[in-house]
């Protein structure tokens, strides 16, 4: 599967310290962190982890369907869930820790971890 996810794909990006509390970004940060993550968050998606573990939630290779999720990252924990295109949760969310995940190759589990 092919992805482009480009900075404008981006929306309500939120930083969180060890203790839960958000770190306040004003616009122009918030829009120089969408801008650093696209790539990142590209990689993530076309990763054989991802497309592993989360392929409920991408459409098939074969065609140019558009899918909304909501990618939340944290200490080893990526939780993924669609939503439609009012950015509302549809279904049920996936979570995969990457330190329960055994039959992943060592090499996906670094990228995945890197991405975090």
């Amino acid at each position: 599967m092919s992805s482009t996810i480009s900075t404008s794909d981006i929306r309500n990006v939120h930083i969180f310290n060890r203790d839960s509390q958000e770190l306040g970004l004003c616009r122009k940060h918030q829009r120089e962190l969408r801008n650093s993550i696209a790539d990142r968050l590209d990689e993530l998606v076309t990763s054989q982890f991802f497309q592993t573990q989360f392929s409920e939630f991408l459409p098939p290779s074969d065609s140019n369907e558009e899918v909304n999720v909501r990618i939340h990252v944290s200490d080893g924990l990526i939780t993924v869930q669609q939503i439609d295109p009012e950015g509302n949760l549809v279904g049920n969310a996936r979570e995969v820790e990457l330190d329960a995940i055994n039959d992943m190759d060592e090499r996906d589990i670094e990228d995945a971890e890197g991405i975090s």
